[in-house]
């Protein structure tokens, strides 16, 4: 009850200004005063290409094996010497087109699995930086950073691979904007039977700031980490912690001279049930401790996630 509360607390703020928006389209809410923003992600095989669900695919493969751009030719320079066949012999009226479009769909799809495609040199003709969210991904990883290859596989392994691929999937969405379709970012569809995996990413927004997280793992035990789930029929869910009995705790730092960004990978369906057909909405919240001085207790809410439920048919 008291985390239904905070949440309702929290809607009411940002209705009244006390709450804002670093972008409309993104419905990634925060305390103003706080410097901490909360985002909440689906995890789901929709982070991969598909080519029956690209804009303009076809249009994709034609810019792609004439383009000089760098995102092009390190995409070019990844695939196999049978891809680089097929890309060269392209054309949308080929009669292997399908075959094509589904070889270079499986090499984008191994880039975005792979290590962080991003570098400054790459991507420095591409539009991305309009997009808050990828923006403050960039950043907030900060791969881009360093040229120690020890360091970037640290980092990698730090920030999680479900955080690298949609990293990944946004770059190359970026590069090729009105062709390769846009990944959704706060709806997912999920067959009943499934489990629902979400990733929960804290972001320190100041510049000077050092935020504390205290932590227990496994995080379904954590306490601090709230849920308001509501389900298609309007009826408010219950959230059952495990008990704390094994868990260990951690103490992270939110720290903008050293990493800015923290995520959680935490599986839903463990500690709710969603039995009912159609669309839940959810939200997470975070309790927090102000930065060194004002250690006083807050709480984050995140963004709405919408997990629309269908039968395992």
């Amino acid at each position: 009850m008291r985390t239904s509360m905070c949440c309702w607390h929290f809607l009411m703020m940002a209705a009244v200004g006390h709450c804002v928006a670093a972008d409309p389209t993104n419905y990634v809410w925060g305390p103003a005063t706080s410097g901490v923003r909360m985002t909440l992600l689906a995890q789901s095989d929709s982070v991969l290409f598909a080519a029956d669900g690209a804009t303009d695919f076809a249009g994709f493969l034609v810019h792609l094996k004439r383009a000089k751009d760098p995102v092009s030719e390190f995409v070019r320079g990844s695939l196999t010497k049978e891809e680089g066949v097929l890309l060269t012999n392209f054309s949308s009226s080929a009669p292997n087109k399908k075959r094509t479009e589904e070889a270079m769909v499986g090499a984008l799809n191994r880039l975005v699995g792979g290590r962080c495609v991003y570098t400054e040199e790459r991507f420095k003709r591409v539009n991305w930086q309009s997009n808050m969210i990828l923006r403050t991904m960039v950043y907030d990883s900060r791969l881009f950073m360093p040229s120690d290859t020890n360091y970037l596989v640290t980092r990698e392994a730090e920030l999680g691979r479900d955080y690298v691929m949609r990293l990944n999937r946004m770059l190359l969405e970026a590069a090729y904007p009105g062709q390769l379709t846009t990944m959704p970012r706060d709806e997912m569809t999920l067959k009943m039977s499934d489990p629902l995996d979400v990733v929960i990413a804290m972001t320190n927004m100041s510049k000077k700031d050092v935020f504390l997280l205290r932590s227990v793992y496994p995080i379904e035990q954590d306490g601090q980490f709230g849920f308001r789930i509501v389900s298609p029929s309007g009826r408010e869910l219950e959230v059952k912690r495990q008990e704390f009995v094994d868990g260990k705790l951690a103490v992270q730092m939110l720290d903008p001279r050293k990493s800015k960004l923290i995520s959680f990978k935490i599986r839903l369906t463990q500690i709710c049930a969603l039995d009912e057909l159609g669309s839940y909405r959810i939200f997470a919240t975070r309790v927090m401790e102000g930065p060194e001085g004002n250690r006083k207790k807050f709480t984050v809410l995140s963004n709405p996630l919408t997990v629309n439920v269908v039968t395992n048919k």
